[in-house]
């Protein structure tokens, strides 16, 4: 009976790093798109898109609530002015 219990290797066999501050830091990559972020010092720049993104897809989000809320508000006005038409005197 075989009782050697199997290991998964999780490191990588080719990791790719990145020198930046002229050879002081030294960071892994994830891919191709993560070296070009991190060799031009985007990260800062995608973490602060990224929250605009983040704070405008909240505000279309409540958008569509005050959407809805305008179409009732509409549906309630044009019942108010059938309803109150024959006493008006004056039509705009």
């Amino acid at each position: 009976m075989n009782t050697k219990k199997t290991r998964k290797n999780t490191k990588k066999k080719n990791p790719l790093y990145i020198v930046t501050n002229k050879g002081k830091d030294i960071q892994e990559a994830k891919g191709i798109f993560d070296i070009i972020i991190k060799k031009l010092g985007l990260e800062e720049a995608l973490k602060i898109l990224l929250e605009m993104f983040n704070s405008l897809w909240e505000m279309l989000c409540k958008y569509g609530a005050i959407g809805e809320a305008k179409k009732l508000v509409d549906q309630w006005n044009e019942a108010l002015q059938k309803l109150l038409a024959p006493l008006a005197f004056f039509k705009a």
